[in-house]
């Protein structure tokens, strides 16, 4: 069960996903606005997380979770398994950090792999594709207002709300 805060958080990244698709003339008043309604709701973060426990919770792949934040950034956790898509971050630089398992990072012209303790950072505007074979288990740091696959969307693309759930 949602606490009222983080129903009041989930109704207002509903609203804000509505007026940044629908109303262009109205983004920076929108992300102004939930920058402030984040900042309340961030105090629901816990400062202690146990990664292990925290990934026995996630059931399906490419559905990252959000577990903190610092400052205006996102602390995620995702397990992946296969490929998510090709895409950019045309202003977010985006932060990968293996757990567990193997991570190939397609990027346009080279492949970087990536073990468990490895961490690469996909520099903003970057075409890139994640891929595992096998499971794997990622930490990502993304800003507030990063999508998830950039403006490509793809049955596997996941919005803020779903990421916070």
């Amino acid at each position: 069960m949602l606490l009222p805060d983080q129903r009041i958080g989930r109704d207002c990244i509903q609203l804000f996903e509505i007026v940044w698709a629908k109303r262009p003339q109205l983004q920076d008043l929108a992300l102004q606005y939930w920058l402030k309604v984040e900042r309340h709701l961030s105090h629901n973060f816990a400062m202690k997380i146990n990664l292990e426990q925290s990934f026995d919770q996630i059931n399906d792949y490419w559905s990252p979770k959000v577990i903190s934040r610092v400052n205006d950034q996102y602390v995620k956790i995702a397990k992946v398994k296969g490929e998510l898509a090709w895409h950019n971050h045309k202003d977010e630089d985006e932060l990968f950090l293996v757990v567990r398992g193997r991570l190939l990072m397609q990027l346009e012209g080279e492949e970087i792999e990536l073990n468990a303790g490895d961490m690469y950072v996909v520099p903003k505007g970057a075409m890139h594709n994640p891929v595992a074979a096998e499971e794997c288990w990622v930490m990502l740091v993304e800003t507030v207002t990063m999508k998830h696959t950039g403006d490509v969307d793809t049955p596997l693309t996941k919005s803020i709300a779903e990421q916070l759930a």
